[in-house]
């Protein structure tokens, strides 16, 4: 049954992710005066990625406890994930609103999760393989959450002051996809004769995904 009560936080969240767009806008270059140098567009795509560096970061700490309370069968960890889901893509949402001209592989990102988000409240993430998998994906992303504060911060500090932070980012992304490939890759091996419609739809939907992944990887070994 779809909770709407669970899709009411998806409108929470904007308004609050909406917000912090306008606040950091006006008070980030009293940090970091090179905010003040950039036009509207580059303004809010800094903003952007560090609001969802801050918001994988606590999804990658709720995480800890939930797998512990996933492995019990507590019932509130489904109300818990769809709660967390909203917020993680409510920033993906309002980044496609509030930032103009994306790439073409960010807008599609943004485009898939907020879609795939927005089913969230009809899963149950115990009983549904497909969900479990989502699951695992966003995790990875959560724990890589230092690459949106990389993509940010670069355009607040010096080059020099950002080389350790690319590279460590590179290298735990690097180590985070090999994971999540893998996981996907051996469910799909593992039940290529009897994957259900939501599985089948779910690996052709994450493949914009895996392309940007891809591509955020490039960058961050260039």
């Amino acid at each position: 049954m779809y909770s709407y009560l669970i899709l009411s936080y998806y409108f929470v969240a904007c308004f609050l992710i909406n917000s912090l767009y306008d606040y950091f806008q006006k008070n980030l270059g009293l940090i970091y005066p090179k905010f003040n140098n950039y036009d509207d567009r580059r303004q809010k795509y800094i903003i952007k990625n560090i609001i969802k560096s801050n918001i994988l970061y606590i999804i990658s700490i709720l995480s800890l406890p939930l797998t512990v309370a996933y492995q019990y069968g507590k019932p509130e960890v489904n109300t818990i994930i769809r709660f967390s889901g909203m917020f993680y893509v409510a920033n993906d949402s309002m980044g496609l609103y509030k930032v103009n001209n994306l790439g073409p592989a960010t807008t599609m990102h943004h485009l898939v999760s907020t879609t795939i988000g927005l089913i969230t409240p009809m899963i149950d993430f115990y009983d549904s393989t497909t969900a479990q998998l989502l699951v695992i994906y966003t995790l990875a992303a959560s724990y890589a959450y230092n690459v949106n504060y990389y993509l940010g911060i670069r355009f607040l500090k010096e080059r020099n002051e950002t080389v350790d932070l690319k590279r460590e980012s590179f290298y735990i992304y690097l180590m985070l996809c090999i994971c999540n490939f893998g996981y996907h890759g051996y469910f799909l091996y593992n039940n290529l004769n009897n994957l259900s419609n939501c599985n089948m739809i779910y690996y052709t939907i994450i493949m914009p995904l895996i392309y940007d992944d891809f591509k955020l990887l490039q960058f961050l070994y260039r």
